[in-house]
């Protein structure tokens, strides 16, 4: 396939602390913290070994945090239901056959739509 594929997501969120917490608690993603520096903001992020990068950056008071919705490949969906459910993640609706493949979603701590589907 030529043309252009996603290699970054970024998201501003109202809690630094508590959105990691969600991706790496309920999700299982391998969250670090970067930057901080003077050349670079202070942010969260995963990185996946293709160069996909979900950077989680802290939003300055009043911006609009929630219009996004992601997706996520997973390997066993019930498992991954199971870790989400267990950590308090809000279902917005668990596993269900789609055309995708079987999918749930979630909420994240701002109101983004997460869906971890298996193929």
């Amino acid at each position: 396939m030529s043309g252009a594929r996603p290699v970054l997501v970024a998201l501003r969120v109202r809690d630094l602390a508590e959105s990691a917490r969600f991706y790496h608690d309920s999700l299982g993603l391998e969250i670090a913290y970067a930057g901080g520096g003077m050349l670079e903001e202070r942010h969260a992020e995963c990185s996946w070994p293709d160069g996909v990068r979900l950077l989680l950056f802290e939003a300055p008071p009043g911006e609009e945090t929630a219009r996004l919705q992601l997706g996520f490949a997973v390997d066993h969906l019930p498992s991954a239901h199971e870790r989400a459910s267990a950590t308090g993640a809000t279902v917005l609706h668990p596993p269900r056959d789609e055309p995708g493949g079987s999918t749930a979603r979630y909420a994240d701590p701002d109101g983004n739509v997460v869906s971890l589907t298996q193929g």
